[in-house]
């Protein structure tokens, strides 16, 4: 099912029979658009990795190929004595909102921090450039 295939709501009532069959197809559709979409941007990733291309701009839109780092605390006391001893900051709480821009930095910089695990993930990022 396509988008437009979508029979447009209306402002006019609806029964509960007639909501429900509306939002299943909705959801379906959505499911449908969430898997095409996450193929797309599968097979963006892995063009701009073979061609080495971090950003490409054109006049209708820009893409762009970025690092996301997610660590994960997975044993505190390790991870709080490993933070004391490679920064110099005294540290109240290791995963404190303070601190997370402190530990990306350190595990994009390489430092491995026992009792964290990083999950480091590449992804693309399309956006349609304004026009006049």
């Amino acid at each position: 099912m396509t988008p437009n295939q979508l029979t447009p709501l209306s402002d006019a009532p609806m029964s509960p029979a007639q909501a429900c069959k509306q939002l299943i197809k909705i959801k379906e559709t959505l499911r449908t658009l969430k898997a095409k979409e996450a193929e797309l941007n599968k097979m963006l990733l892995e063009v701009m990795q073979t061609n080495d291309v971090v950003q490409l701009k054109t006049g209708e839109y820009t893409i762009s190929r970025s690092t996301r780092i997610t660590p994960t605390v997975v044993d505190f006391n390790l991870a709080r004595s490993a933070m004391a001893t490679i920064t110099e900051v005294k540290t109240k709480e290791v995963f404190d909102d303070c601190m997370m821009p402190v530990i990306k930095e350190l595990i994009k910089n390489g430092a491995e921090i026992d009792g964290i695990e990083p999950t480091i993930t590449e992804y693309t990022q399309v956006r349609l450039n304004k026009k006049d």
